[in-house]
């Protein structure tokens, strides 16, 4: 399904940014910044399942208006943040 860049509003087949307007290049360090303090936050626990936790998942979707902000982070096992996309 096609929708529209958040940035330019051209239409894109996936994701929430066309190429020319990705605010989010790759891994910032900002970014490795505030996902090891989420998951230090967390203790590095699952906020689903409660199993160790190594990825950080957005509550709301950047692509749905969410932000980069700690309390739209949480802490989840690879299994629980594939289960949810």
């Amino acid at each position: 399904m096609k929708r529209r860049c958040l940035g330019c509003h051209a239409l894109i087949l996936s994701g929430s940014y066309c190429k020319g307007c990705n605010p989010r290049r790759g891994s910032t360090r900002s970014w490795r910044q505030i996902r090891a303090g989420v998951l230090f936050r967390d203790a590095y626990i699952c906020a689903v399942c409660g199993a160790g936790a190594a990825e950080v998942d957005h509550v709301v979707p950047l692509g749905r208006g969410g932000s980069d902000e700690p309390a739209n982070l949480r802490s989840l096992c690879r299994a629980c943040h594939h289960a949810a996309h």
